[in-house]
């Protein structure tokens, strides 16, 4: 849950930690300044949710004007997912072993996802 927090203000010391205290604000600020800049120069903006792995950050980049979300992993595609995300591109190979090949046409059911790989004759 995102509630809005009056800062700066000591943090309470009976917090459980991992805890992030989030200026709402200032946020929502960065979000629009990557939208207007993304939609300016034509793109499509993706952002990389390994950053924050926060469902409700993702919610607002989604609302702020981002299509979609970047991912590093097919589990990181997986939670977004259930959680209704339906643009993902996963940013970083993925060695399809029998069981992750599973997951990856599970995935592909519920979402339009992208797999990125490396664009060389080298690699190919």
């Amino acid at each position: 849950m995102i509630r809005r927090m009056d800062m700066p203000a000591p943090l309470p010391t009976d917090l459980s930690t991992p805890y992030v205290a989030v200026d709402l604000d200032v946020l929502d600020r960065n979000l629009r300044a990557m939208a207007v800049r993304a939609t300016a120069q034509g793109l499509a903006l993706r952002p990389h949710a390994k950053t924050h792995k926060c469902l409700q950050i993702a919610r607002r980049q989604i609302e702020i004007g981002a299509v979609g979300l970047t991912v590093a992993t097919v589990s990181e595609a997986e939670v977004f997912a259930k959680a209704g995300f339906t643009d993902l591109f996963i940013a970083y190979p993925v060695w399809a072993s029998p069981a992750r090949a599973a997951r990856l046409r599970a995935l592909a059911e519920q979402v339009s996802h992208r797999i990125c790989c490396r664009d060389s004759g080298r690699f190919a």
